[in-house]
């Protein structure tokens, strides 16, 4: 893995910093970086896996963003999970970090007002380690081939509805499914931590999917994931191609599949509900939040 500047990283144990691996990722990188600077994230590390598109040169131009190139397998790399441990172990030891990929958006209870330092302080008040959230597909009222989506502007202007049906509990207490359940026979994972403090014992496992070692309180999250724009269907036949993500990339196979035999393929039903704010998914029962950090909160507001 090649840094591609010389840059110095200066070692500050307040910052909070994000690390992302990303590929082909000029779509989304835009308004990504501009949400988690917003949120209070200070330095960002992205290991760019082979982009072909305009993925490093939005890096170059982002303050405080530190670009490592790696050509190397991503499944082999544990879906580049090792990648951002061996930086982690170097730039973010018993800080907090925030892992995500280029269409995820960490929401929180407060979030619209609260910024992240406020919730890993409360987090550090309570022993915690890291962050619960679940994983929530978001998409729009048309169409994939017509959810067209500008770089820079708000994913959830884009795709701002969700649902939250077609859930199964695994074994292991996670929850598995949604609408990639009811669209493409998916059985993926709902579980993510995309906010951690890098602590001895602490591992993350399955692409933030699943962590190891780690204290957590009652309080949770939710992962808003962007993956049904525009360009739903070609990124999935590429991944296809690729082979590199999880189990011979059986689940993009499915998406690519019902993509092909339904051009016009819309992920809205009945069901769907319109994104309103964190008080909506509290209220769901998607995220918890707690009465101490309910008084933070409120003097934050």
């Amino acid at each position: 893995m090649k840094c591609l500047e010389e840059t110095p990283i200066p070692k500050d144990p307040t910052e909070l910093r994000l690390f992302m691996v990303v590929r082909n990722g000029a779509l989304r990188l835009p308004y990504l970086l501009e949400y988690y600077r917003s949120r209070g994230v200070q330095r960002f590390f992205i290991v760019d896996n082979n982009s072909t598109d305009e993925t490093v040169e939005i890096l170059r131009k982002s303050a405080n963003t530190h670009i490592f190139k790696t050509s190397d397998s991503y499944q082999q790399a544990e879906c580049g999970v090792l990648w951002v441990e061996y930086l982690m172990d170097r730039h973010c030891r018993d800080q907090w970090a925030v892992i995500v990929d280029s269409d995820e958006l960490l929401v929180y209870p407060g979030w619209e007002h609260v910024p992240l330092n406020t919730l890993t302080a409360f987090l550090d008040s309570q022993g915690a380690t890291a962050l619960h959230s679940f994983l929530l597909d978001m998409y729009s009222d048309r169409p994939l081939n017509e959810t067209h989506y500008t770089p820079g502007h708000d994913f959830i202007k884009t795709c701002p509805y969700f649902e939250v049906g077609h859930r199964v509990m695994r074994e292991d207490g996670n929850w598995e499914g949604g609408v990639r359940n009811r669209v493409f026979g998916a059985r993926n994972i709902l579980s993510k931590h995309n906010l951690v403090k890098h602590v001895t014992g602490s591992r993350i496992g399955g692409g933030t999917h699943l962590i190891e070692g780690a204290r957590f309180t009652q309080m949770t999250g939710v992962t808003l994931h962007f993956k049904y724009f525009h360009d739903f269907a070609e990124s999935a036949r590429i991944e296809v191609e690729r082979k590199e993500h999880w189990n011979d990339a059986c689940q993009y196979k499915r998406y690519a599949q019902r993509a092909q035999d339904d051009p016009d393929l819309s992920l809205f039903c009945d069901e769907s509900i319109h994104f309103e704010g964190s008080r909506q998914l509290v209220d769901l029962g998607l995220m918890r939040s707690m009465p101490a950090y309910d008084d933070i909160c409120a003097t934050a507001g």
